[in-house]
Parts: C-alpha cells; structure tokens; sequence
C-alpha cells in the first residue's frame, strides 16, 4: 500500500471523513477545499481510499477528562495551570547531525520516492506528467536553533499569561536543553493520546483554564499570535463552529 497526498485514478475510491465515516465525492472535496480539512489518499491496485483530517479545531473537553489533564501536567512537568496552556509537541527529535548542511527543498513523486533535490524552489518546475505530487522545504540544524530562540524569545514576553512546555515522544540524539529551551518527555505518550481520543492529531495545543482548547496540525487560517490572544479565542472559535456546521450539513 502506498501513501500520498492529493492524487488521482480510475480505481474505485472510497471517501471517508475523518470520522472514518463513509462520505460521497462532492462532500469529501467540499470539506477538503476548506481552511479546516486537508486530504490524504490511499491507494492500491484496485482500491482508492481518500480520508480527511482535522487541520485545526476548536473544543472543549469534558469536566473530568480536564481535571485528569491538568492533575497529569501540574505533577509532571510543574505546570501551571491557571494560565493559559501552550504545548509544541513534535513526535520525534532528530540528532543534530542528521540535519542537511543547507535548507534544501525535496520533489516528490506519486509513490512518495524523492524526485529531485532543489537549492532554490520554483513552482513552475512541477511536471505533472512525472507524478510530482509535492515538495518539502527540510530546515537545517541552524534554522531549527534560530526558531527555536524565537521561540523563547517570543514566549518570555508573555509568561504572566501562558504556561508553555516542550514535548516529545521520541530522542534520536537531540539536545534536549539548548540556548535557554528545553524538551521535555510526554511520558507514556500521554498528551498524544489524551488527544487522540477528540479525534486530533496536533503539534500545537492551546488550553484555557475552562478546559476549551485548540489543537493544530498544520495550516491554519489563523495566526499563532491571534490564537493566544484572550480576546480574539471567542472570535475565532465562534467563526470555526460556524464553518464546520456547515461544512457538515447533509
């Protein structure tokens, strides 16, 4: 079985939403073509299967689900948790030395095998006729220290607010305390699958101290500053219930 993103074929397809519930084809790429969904195919000689994901989400959880959520951060990783929680997870760090020398940009084909290898990247060199199906910029060590002391930087402005921590799942021989950063173990995966169970999964969770949450995948059609901004969390969480009532009217 391969795995890849946004292409097409004549074998029979079937379309799920990220329910897992069967959709038909003008709901899937209505859903999809939003700000909120995003697409992944599946496919095999003689099966198609096109599936949807949550992008980002607005929620809330359940009284007892946040007391055990709060109780697992405030014992662990001494959180506080009256402020606002912010949680960058990524699933695995990688050793400094596995990082490429530059910021390259990767093609690559419909079965996911790398294409070709660009020092600048150029749209227009998408041949479509060679199944290109997308490109990945990959960041050096470098870049990835320089955002990382952005994001200190950033977050240390607003530490009478929010309450942030580093998670990981998995260390392959990264500095796991690094220009004033540190990543911290989700142990037992705990946050992985705290979350996993709202069907989400995330690099970005905010909580509020009511328990309302957003959790992020990739693109958003907010900013990340907008989206810890106290006033705007009303604004934004009402226009995305909206938008996904709709998204799913029958």
């Amino acid at each position: 079985m391969f795995c890849y993103v946004k292409a097409f074929s004549q074998s029979d397809t079937i379309y799920l939403d990220e329910l897992d519930n069967t959709v038909s084809k003008t709901k899937f790429y209505t859903k999809e073509q939003s700000s909120i969904y995003s697409g992944t195919r599946y496919s095999t000689d003689t099966l198609v299967l096109q599936t949807l994901r949550l992008n980002y989400v607005y929620d809330k959880m359940p009284l007892y689900s946040k007391e055990r959520l709060f109780n697992f951060l405030s014992s662990n990783y001494k959180l506080d948790t009256t402020k606002t929680i912010v949680i960058h997870y990524t699933n695995t760090l990688k050793n400094p030395k596995d990082y490429p020398n530059r910021t390259p940009v990767y093609k690559f084909d419909s079965l996911n095998n790398t294409y070709k290898l660009l020092k600048h990247h150029n749209a227009g060199n998408l041949d479509l006729n060679l199944g290109i199906s997308r490109h990945m910029h990959a960041q050096n060590y470098s870049a990835i220290m320089y955002g990382y002391k952005q994001c200190i930087k950033y977050h240390r402005k607003k530490k009478e607010e929010l309450s942030v921590l580093h998670l990981y799942a998995k260390n392959e021989g990264f500095p796991l305390e690094e220009k004033g950063l540190e990543w911290y173990l989700d142990k037992n995966q705990f946050i992985r699958g705290f979350f996993k169970k709202f069907n989400m999964v995330f690099n970005i969770v905010i909580i509020q101290p009511n328990g309302e949450f957003y959790a992020q995948y990739s693109g958003s059609k907010y900013d990340y500053d907008t989206v810890i901004t106290p006033y705007k969390w009303g604004v934004h969480k009402t226009e995305f219930l909206r938008e996904i009532e709709l998204l799913n009217e029958d």
